[in-house]
């Protein structure tokens, strides 16, 4: 949540946006939903306590292209830090015009367990960390009254709360998996949930 403002500056940003839609294009901009630039000035003290913490005691963090070297850690849906930075973006894409946005991850990162002892959940798993987007999401809706949200997957925690899901078959080499030509795609979401 740390990429605004845009380059080219929130008011020619918000020009834009209202050109494209008066135009009737619907403008839904990407965000991570769900990660915290561990290079950032404000991830130890803000970051670092948020995210979700692994059995072992360590932080997960990755590195998702060659462009971005920094790791990015995952945060855990009680990150009081992040869901108020989250929120915070949200007001500034809403004030710049926008009509919703896609928050990535979210419906495809989120049902994991989180270990940190720190956090006000029991550690391990469950449901704390859904709960916690859960109720992120019933943040921004509430502070952005029409404000269309989206995420990623096929995610059954959260289909009545957010307006859309991107879903895309991606294939496994673009993960390092082998090729399963015997693997076959019922998209059994996509019918349901049309």
């Amino acid at each position: 949540p740390f990429f605004w403002p845009p380059r080219e500056g929130a008011e020619r940003f918000s020009v834009a946006v209202r050109r494209l839609v008066r135009k009737g294009v619907f403008v839904q901009p990407y965000t991570n939903g769900v990660s915290w630039d561990q290079e950032t000035p404000t991830w130890e003290a803000e970051g670092r306590p948020d995210a979700i913490m692994e059995h072992d005691g360590t932080r997960i963090g990755h590195q998702y292209n060659i462009y971005m070297p920094s790791a990015l850690s995952v945060m855990c849906g009680s990150a009081p830090h992040f869901h108020a930075r989250v929120r915070g973006l949200m007001k500034e894409l809403r004030g710049a015009g926008l009509p919703g946005v896609y928050m990535d991850q979210v419906g495809g990162c989120t049902v994991r367990a989180c270990w940190d002892p720190a956090h006000p959940h029991a550690p391990g798993g469950g449901k704390v960390i859904t709960d916690g987007y859960r109720r992120l999401f019933r943040a921004i809706k509430a502070d952005n009254p029409g404000f269309c949200v989206s995420t990623e997957d096929t995610p059954e925690a959260y289909v009545d709360i957010v307006d859309s899901c991107i879903n895309l078959w991606q294939n496994g080499e673009r993960f390092g998996m082998p090729a399963q030509p015997e693997a076959e795609t019922v998209p059994a979401f996509m019918a349901v949930y049309h």
